[in-house]
């Protein structure tokens, strides 16, 4: 089967016993038992996902957006552009999700860099290299990206801070969740 794909799965009911799932697409075919509760734990190397058992053949290759012991949630309340995520030395930050909701018409730039406001070293990450440049939005407007269980932006250089330039003063509230991974 070719990595990433997606094995097919049929149930099989046995009279008045719990419906066991079988991975047919598995080399060999497995099969797995609920317990009395109904609750099916995959043995290694299998998932669950929407109740149905999935190889994964390199559990490291998951995304790591959807993995908690990675991806973290920042909280983001400010009036003025703000270091937002504080780099971690090494590591890229994969942009997973983003909530953003401005009080007035602002222009925002998702940037990263070093210093308080990601002011040297800057590159764009969403948007350009100034609040000027950004993405604009119209007052109590925002956006709310979501892309799935994958990210949607990277850091290009390891360690950088992440910042959100605005181009006003009105308040900018939201969150981002970021994982951080090794180059």
């Amino acid at each position: 089967m070719p990595i990433g794909a997606v094995p097919a799965i049929t149930q099989t009911a046995v009279p008045s016993t719990p419906i066991p799932i079988i991975c047919t697409n598995c080399a060999p075919p497995i099969v797995i038992r609920p317990n009395a509760n109904g609750i099916a734990t995959p043995p290694i190397g299998l998932q669950m996902f929407g109740g149905l058992p999935v190889r994964v053949l390199n559990p490291s290759s998951l995304d790591p957006c959807v993995d908690p012991k990675v991806a973290t949630s920042f909280a983001i309340s400010q009036a003025t552009s703000t270091q937002i995520v504080t780099g971690q030395v090494g590591k890229r930050a994969l942009i997973c999700h983003a909530l953003l909701v401005g009080a007035d018409a602002e222009n925002l730039s998702l940037v990263e860099g070093t210093g308080s406001t990601c002011g040297t070293n800057t590159l764009a990450v969403v948007g350009g290299t100034t609040a000027a440049n950004g993405l604009n939005f119209a007052a109590n407007v925002g956006a709310n990206v979501v892309a799935g269980a994958t990210w949607f932006a990277v850091t290009q250089v390891p360690g950088n801070n992440l910042c959100l330039l605005q181009s006003g003063t009105g308040r900018v509230a939201g969150s981002i969740k970021v994982a951080f991974i090794n180059p």
